[in-house]
């Protein structure tokens, strides 16, 4: 998998969003200077994590794409980015979103056999 660069990675997600730097800044309780030095590829775990919190992704990912941590040998960012946002629900949302994954894994592995 290619990591992208830590200033296209996060002009994407901001356009995403809606945000811009200083905003991003405020949300995450950190200096806009803080952002430059991610942008840079120069910031530190603190910084990803802060981040992370904001933007809805996992602070490993952070890491990875602000060169803080190697890319683990299995990096899938899918999977990161759907444990980040089940981890942020409330224990009756994580169940009905557990029951909603086994019944689609259910449906798709019906529908290969039917093949």
């Amino acid at each position: 998998m290619d990591i992208p660069a830590p200033d296209v990675w996060l002009d994407d997600e901001l356009r995403r969003l809606g945000l811009n730097y200083n905003q991003l800044a405020q949300k995450a309780g950190i200096s806009p200077s803080s952002i430059t030095e991610f942008r840079r590829g120069k910031a530190g775990p603190a910084v990803c994590t802060a981040l992370a919190t904001v933007l809805g992704v996992s602070p490993l990912w952070l890491m990875v794409v602000a060169g803080v941590a190697p890319p683990p040998r299995t990096l899938d960012v899918n999977s990161d980015r759907i444990a980040t946002i089940f981890s942020a629900l409330d224990e009756s949302r994580q169940q009905t979103l557990m029951a909603f994954a086994e019944w689609l894994r259910e449906r798709m592995l019906t529908e290969q056999f039917r093949r």
